[in-house]
């Protein structure tokens, strides 16, 4: 009885500790419903500094620092709450059959859609499932089915690159990005001449680039050796409507 009496009071004294446990685990923030993704960027100091993210890249991303300004940092310093495995923290949309795909609020596959966003769009993971996976991409988090996505290496050894049509770098020239490295490759959207390309490899007539927040194909002869240049350089196109799809003829 003595024995009963004290595995009893035993449990009595490990039950709290099981529950604060459980209670004490913090909530993902949330905004309309959708988890906000803190990410911090490690500086030249190598201490850790909240940034906000305004255009992610697999190779650079656009941040706002605490003080106000943006910068273009090395992806490989940015860090943010993920399960994902190293070689699975970036990704892009790769969809055959479709131009966009739908971003939705949870793993569910009938959960709300938050938005539909391009096929070729860059994107963070921060939850990873064989299923269903919560990404950051284009300014929102939701979950994306696992198929459609094509991970990318951050500490991938590419070559930046200048892009340019006729040897000009007028933005209103425009170059097609396209899914595959051939001419029947689909058409993601025209990136402006003048933009600064990062290229993973080249086959062929084509290369496997990232300009922004897009990954994708272009022909190598709209690429020309990387230059600092004297102005501004053109924005990258948001979306597929945004840029007319002139030149690569």
């Amino acid at each position: 009885m003595k024995r009963v009496f004290a595995l009893m009071s035993l449990l009595v004294l490990l039950l709290p500790a099981f529950s604060s446990s459980e209670e004490d685990e913090p909530s993902p923030k949330k905004k309309n419903g959708a988890i906000v993704i803190e990410l911090n960027w490690r500086n030249d100091e190598d201490q850790l500094e909240p940034v906000e993210l305004l255009e992610l890249g697999a190779i650079e991303t656009l941040v706002r620092k605490e003080n106000g300004e943006e910068e273009l940092v090395a992806t490989s310093r940015v860090t943010w709450d993920t399960n994902a495995d190293e070689e699975q923290r970036v990704a892009y949309i790769f969809a055959s059959n479709a131009d966009k795909v739908t971003l939705r609020l949870t793993r569910a596959g009938k959960s709300r859609i938050l938005k539909r966003v391009s096929t070729g769009h860059v994107a963070f993971v921060f939850d990873y499932h064989s299923d269903y996976t919560g990404v950051i991409i284009d300014g929102t988090s939701g979950y994306v089915n696992t198929s459609l996505l094509r991970f990318l290496d951050r500490h991938a050894d590419t070559t930046p690159g200048l892009l340019t049509y006729g040897g000009s770098t007028d933005p209103k020239n425009k170059v097609k990005l396209r899914q595959s490295g051939s001419r029947a490759g689909k058409v993601l959207t025209s990136l402006p001449a003048g933009i600064k390309v990062y290229v993973y490899q080249t086959e062929g007539d084509y290369s496997e680039v990232e300009a922004g927040d897009w990954h994708g194909w272009i022909q190598t002869q709209y690429i020309s050796p990387w230059t600092e240049p004297s102005e501004a350089v053109p924005e990258v196109p948001e979306t597929v409507e945004e840029l007319p799809l002139e030149g690569d003829l």
